[in-house]
């Protein structure tokens, strides 16, 4: 998710650096599901001119990243409940629960 929306100074590396380097992150590849053609710009690594543009196009234009997004906040509020649950602390607070 950083890699498309993070900036040089935030993430301390150039915004889709893991794309110019031929890593499908999670956006990428959750948006592969309703764009099969980044199956194909994933599968040679993003190396030939203008695969970085369009897959960055691709993604944009999907619902991965938000997808991620929702996967990562899944996630910490999991570690969350699990940590609590773990130190004796059997409730879950309003935040926790989501949406």
């Amino acid at each position: 998710m950083l890699d498309f929306e993070g900036s040089l100074q935030s993430l301390g590396k150039p915004a889709l650096a893991d794309l110019k380097a031929g890593l499908a992150t999670a956006p990428v590849l959750l948006a592969a599901e309703e764009h099969p053609r980044l199956q194909v710009l994933t599968a040679r690594k993003f190396a030939e001119p203008g695969d970085v543009d369009e897959a960055l196009a691709l993604v944009k234009a999907s619902k991965g990243l938000a997808r991620a997004k929702d996967l990562a906040i899944a996630q910490v509020r999991r570690r969350r409940m699990s940590e609590r649950w773990r130190e004796g602390e059997w409730v879950v607070d309003d935040a926790e629960k989501g949406p």
